[in-house]
């Protein structure tokens, strides 16, 4: 079996590769000034590490080789800061932690995707709009891997929070028309929120993002 590269998601400069990483929580806060810090979480089954292993793969390996690769990504992206680190495994994952400073909306965009293709943000009506692309793996998988993968994946999430400094943060799937079976989705006050199975989104057919208007 090969896994081949296909590039990376939002937050993937930092998750790595997000289609074979399991469960992932991301918390972003903005700041009125457009600065702001990110909060992360993501935690694989220690299974997982076998697939880095397979005939073939090593070129692309599937887990993140642990604090270097956030100093790499900070070095890379200009007003961004590594603020903590940490990292621990229970009996079932390897858990990572991280903190993270930005700058601006800039620093923050080229954070979550360094090829500015699947994040992207924009100022419409006064309003900041924030959107990003979700991961899928339609795109050259081999389907027995994708079938292991699916199977690791199962019971584990894909979280992003947003907290923005005043008014109302409304987050929506799009396109508009498209649901994601267990999905959580709720806007209100000064936080939004989107929570939805890792399985689900590895094997949805059409490209789905999120969008985010504050």
């Amino acid at each position: 079996m090969k896994l081949k590269n296909r590039g990376a998601f939002v937050l993937a400069a930092v998750l790595l590769i997000l289609n074979s990483c399991i469960g992932i929580r991301s918390d972003i806060q903005f700041r009125a000034d457009g600065s702001g810090t990110v909060n992360l979480e993501y935690r694989y089954a220690k299974a997982m590490e076998s697939l880095g292993k397979l005939d073939g793969n090593e070129r692309w390996p599937v887990l993140p080789a642990g604090r270097a690769d956030f100093e790499r990504t900070v070095a890379r992206v200009q007003g961004l800061k590594l603020l903590s680190f940490s990292s621990r495994e229970d009996e079932k994952d390897s858990i990572y932690q991280i903190g993270l400073s930005f700058a601006d909306l800039e620093s923050l965009v080229r954070f979550l995707d360094a090829q500015g293709q699947r994040a992207l943000i924009k100022k419409e009506n006064g309003k900041t709009i924030l959107t990003l692309t979700l991961p899928n793996s339609k795109e050259d998988f081999d389907p027995d891997l994708m079938a292991l993968v699916t199977s690791l994946a199962q019971g584990y999430r894909f979280e992003m929070t947003f907290s923005v400094p005043s008014g109302s943060a409304d987050l929506r799937i799009v396109p508009g028309d498209s649901t994601i079976p267990g999905a959580e989705l709720v806007s209100g006050s000064g936080k939004a929120s989107f929570s939805a199975p890792i399985a689900h989104l590895l094997t949805a057919t059409r490209n789905l993002g999120l969008e985010l208007s504050f």
